[in-house]
């Protein structure tokens, strides 16, 4: 029996002015070095609005979908709010888009955020399969049920 064990990931990657170029450059060390567990990747760039959307599928290697540069450019650099970024996973979750039972949301945030009480506004995104916060900053989002990594 043929079992696939790739992944579906919602990744949203906060660009706003707080956010240095060094945390944006480990995020995309991590996805490469992982991009071959990944069939389907959901990224959201945002600062306070989501500024731009890339849906990028590859059987063998996310990292050789032709969008994968769009991970590399910082885009934005307002200020930082994450209901934006929740609700469009509310939305995709709603429209079947993705399968909560097996999509990771991972959050690439310095966290100086309205995470909390959007998180409240969303009750949808915690019925994904796990969620990650990675912050290059010790700063806990405090949220049960995810996990709060520091990328330092």
């Amino acid at each position: 029996t043929h079992e696939d064990h790739k992944l579906s990931v919602i990744l949203s990657i906060d660009h706003s002015g707080s956010m240095s170029t060094e945390a944006l450059s480990k995020l995309l060390y991590i996805i490469e070095k992982h991009s071959k567990k990944i069939a389907q990747l959901f990224v959201l760039i945002h600062d306070d609005d989501i500024v731009k959307e890339v849906k990028l599928e590859h059987s063998d290697d996310i990292a050789s979908d032709l969008n994968f540069d769009a991970l590399k450019s910082r885009i934005a650099v307002g200020g930082t709010s994450h209901y934006k970024v929740l609700k469009r996973i509310e939305e995709l979750i709603t429209l079947k888009k993705v399968d909560p039972e097996k999509t990771l949301y991972i959050s690439c945030s310095d966290n100086y955020s309205d995470i909390p009480k959007s998180w409240k506004a969303c009750p949808k995104v915690s019925k994904l399969f796990s969620v990650v916060w990675l912050s290059p900053v010790d700063n806990p989002v405090n949220i049960p049920g995810t996990s709060d990594i520091s990328m330092s």
